[in-house]
């Protein structure tokens, strides 16, 4: 329990300074794929982890005390959902 604290810490610290986004999807959320056409128009690289996977699931359970996707952390900043937090999103990036 320990171990899975400090790992969650010492990420998230890096999801802070990391300049490029991150987003927990999953392959048949359709949310997920416009925030991915999102990315790919504004030429805007990104990582993703896909939820499917056992372990990315319980590392964002871990780090965000929910599995939602799209999760999209920019600059340490949270998004749950792409649809409702687009303008803050463009806004964060600084896209007009």
């Amino acid at each position: 329990m320990v171990r899975w604290g400090i790992i969650s810490f010492l990420s998230r610290i890096k999801e802070k300074f990391s300049r490029k986004p991150l987003m927990y999807s999953s392959r048949i959320c359709e949310d997920c794929q416009a925030a991915k056409k999102f990315f790919v128009a504004h030429e805007i690289s990104i990582q993703i982890k896909y939820i499917e996977d056992k372990g990315i699931r319980e590392e964002l359970a871990a780090k965000y005390g929910k599995v939602l996707v799209p999760t999209i952390i920019i600059a340490g900043k949270k998004f749950i959902g792409f649809e409702d937090n687009e303008k803050e999103i463009k806004k964060r990036l600084k896209i007009d």
